[in-house]
């Protein structure tokens, strides 16, 4: 629907004898001097779109309608009141009807996996190789069972979501995040000291992180094949 302000016509712009006005008067909706000062104020102030925005849909157009009714009525012409209650019906639509995703934020929506376990499965501990074992200091810690850790997950959830979003930005977007995400991330999970401190898995140099994959109701299901 369009935004017009049916009250912006011309054929409004001053009230004649026969719809009630009076040219005498000098009133542009040919009211009494007095009475019709008064309603153009209240008019001018009305601001149907805010009041709209900061109430319920409900109570505006109760408030609107009782203002023609008691108020408006005595002053104005009845053509005048249903353009009155014709603009509110358009601001309160105008209100409440959901306005369509745009097509950047349907885009930033998209992933490339479904799961962050998707992602570290076919991904990331492909990409991140280190060696790690259950003892001494030269190597890092890593358990298999990641999802059973809950700093675990978050760290790993975050480094997945921001992956995502970094592989949009076609300038820095992954340098950024590999300097301030994976880095930092990947070097708490590995600690010996760190959330895996107790895994007795391992692996040997140039392997893939050790992995096992989670129950399927942990995770959405995966996008890629």
């Amino acid at each position: 629907m369009d935004d017009v302000d049916p009250l912006d016509s011309d054929e409004f712009d001053a009230a004649t004898p026969a719809q009630g006005g009076s040219p005498a008067t000098g009133s542009p909706f040919g009211i009494a001097d007095g009475m019709g000062s008064a309603v153009e104020n209240a008019l001018g102030a009305l601001d149907v779109d805010a009041l709209v925005a900061d109430a319920a849909t409900a109570v505006v157009t109760k408030l609107v309608n009782n203002l023609a009714k008691e108020a408006l009525s005595a002053a104005l012409p009845p053509a005048r009141l249903e353009q009155l209650q014709e603009r509110t019906a358009t601001a309160v639509e105008r209100a409440v009807k959901p306005s369509p995703p745009s097509e950047d934020a349907t885009t930033a929506d998209e992933t490339v996996y479904g799961s962050v376990d998707e992602w570290l499965r076919k991904y990331w501990r492909f990409t991140y190789r280190r060696r790690v074992s259950a003892k001494g200091s030269g190597t890092g810690r890593w358990k298999a069972e990641w999802w059973n850790t809950d700093e675990a997950v978050q760290r790993l959830e975050t480094l997945w979501r921001g992956w995502e979003a970094a592989r949009l930005d076609p300038g820095l977007g992954t340098s950024a995040w590999w300097i301030n995400h994976a880095a930092p991330h990947m070097t708490a999970l590995l600690a010996v000291d760190g959330p895996f401190a107790d895994s007795r898995d391992e692996n040997q140099v140039g392997e893939p992180l050790p992995y096992e994959r989670p129950p399927e109701h942990l995770f959405p299901p995966d996008k890629q094949p």
